[in-house]
């Protein structure tokens, strides 16, 4: 479980993080990923963008996630069937991947 961690790293480093999970896991073992997410138009939900925001005063490098920004980077690490889900509605979201078998 990563959760508050994804947006508090430099977006350079978010890939190299789901890496090391990857391949800490045993094969069908699943990721989840939590945190504060812009919609993938990044117009939305509008609580999650004030928190952004904020956030840039902590970490101006950071990636600035999306569900979809984040599922790439799941995958480029080499997790599979990515889902994506609201966790506390207008705020966080869960995405859920897994290491193939």
């Amino acid at each position: 479980l990563m959760s508050y961690i994804s947006g508090s790293v430099e977006a350079a480093e978010v890939e190299g993080l789901y890496r090391k999970a990857y391949e800490a896991l045993a094969p069908g073992g699943r990721i989840l990923v939590h945190d504060f997410m812009l919609d993938n138009s990044l117009a939305a939900p509008s609580k999650a963008a004030v928190w952004a925001v904020a956030h840039l005063s902590v970490n101006p490098r950071g990636m600035g996630l999306t569900p979809a920004r984040v599922v790439v980077a799941l995958e480029r690490a080499g997790f599979a069937a990515p889902r994506v889900q609201d966790m506390i509605t207008g705020l966080t979201t869960l995405i859920v991947a897994r290491k193939p078998q």
